[in-house]
């Protein structure tokens, strides 16, 4: 089914896995600002699931366009998600438009319609 775009806000599917967000996806969907709720700050990432991915992350920063000076930790999808260590989890460049829970918490944002979003 094709979607309409652009979005200005995506939350991501999934929680980030490797499969929720493809190129293809975000080539129609053309987001300005995306969210990953996976995992709590503080509280370790969905480390069961490996959740955020590692391409995921990546195809997002690509598709937003807006590289920042944070970084995901994300699974790099090696090897399968059972029994992986934590030498799989890696820190993937982040984008100044992606917020993940697992790094920042609560995400809450507010716009004053103009299309721009600010984490609170």
């Amino acid at each position: 089914m094709p979607i309409g775009g652009p979005v200005t806000l995506l939350q991501v599917g999934h929680h980030g896995s490797d499969t929720s967000t493809t190129a293809d996806f975000l080539a129609a969907a053309k987001p300005r600002y995306a969210v990953i709720s996976a995992g709590k700050e503080e509280e370790g990432l969905n480390r069961t699931y490996c959740h955020p991915r590692a391409s995921t992350v990546e195809r997002l920063v690509a598709a937003l366009g807006r590289s920042g000076s944070t970084t995901v930790t994300a699974f790099d999808g090696a090897i399968p998600c059972r029994g992986a260590g934590s030498e799989h989890w890696i820190e993937v460049a982040g984008s100044d438009s992606l917020w993940v829970t697992a790094r920042d918490g609560d995400v809450i944002l507010s716009t004053t319609g103009n299309g721009v979003f600010l984490r609170q």
